[in-house]
């Protein structure tokens, strides 16, 4: 497989690591000139062909990566759809760190979910991406990497949940939080965690 070039540089993958969709026909990862001018790319089993995902570099950490080697808690900073129509991820470029989605195909330009609307300027990490269905996204946020709260996104309507309150159901979230995802487990539902 040949990866895209972005502005005549070729594309290398600096994690060593990826995701399968879970169709399994899709593997996607961070790429990019040096570590920190990444684009996400997916590589089509069916046609051997690479796609560039996003279109802004930076740091992007692909689902398999030693996430404590970075100091970035608790699991995937980038998750694809189960129907593999939308693709979650977390863009480092200091000094921001952004959650954004975006569709697959690219028909709309990427979608910032950590906005002053809806979170308050204390916010400091987001993680543990994990679409509960494809159209349900589920993740960690908080004001520090050890304490965060749980957080619902649905792509179709727009509407983003709080579903933990340890400091306030209403926006702009703090996301202070009490809970730690390195303890706990989400089921595949998203109704239960343990």
């Amino acid at each position: 497989v040949t990866l895209p070039k972005v502005s005549g540089k070729e594309l290398i993958l600096n994690e060593g690591y990826g995701g399968l969709s879970e169709d399994g026909n899709k593997y996607y990862f961070a790429a990019g000139s040096t570590s920190f001018k990444e684009e996400i790319v997916w590589v089509d089993d069916a046609t051997g062909t690479a796609a560039i995902l996003t279109d802004s570099p930076g740091f992007y950490l692909s689902p398999g990566t030693d996430l404590m080697y970075y100091l970035i808690p608790y699991g995937p900073t980038m998750a694809l759809s189960p129907d593999n129509k939308n693709i979650a991820y977390v863009r480092h470029y200091s000094p921001d760190t952004n959650l954004y989605i975006r569709p697959t195909n690219k028909s709309t330009t990427e979608k910032q979910l950590d906005t002053a609307a809806n979170f308050h300027s204390s916010l400091k990490n987001i993680t543990a991406l994990q679409w509960l269905n494809k159209d349900l996204l589920a993740f960690w946020a908080g004001s520090t990497s050890t304490y965060l709260d749980l957080f619902y996104y649905v792509p179709s309507t727009g509407a983003l949940t709080q579903k933990t309150n340890a400091t306030g159901a209403t926006k702009p979230y703090k996301a202070g939080g009490k809970l730690r995802p390195s303890g706990g487990w989400l089921s595949p539902n998203g109704k239960y965690i343990y």
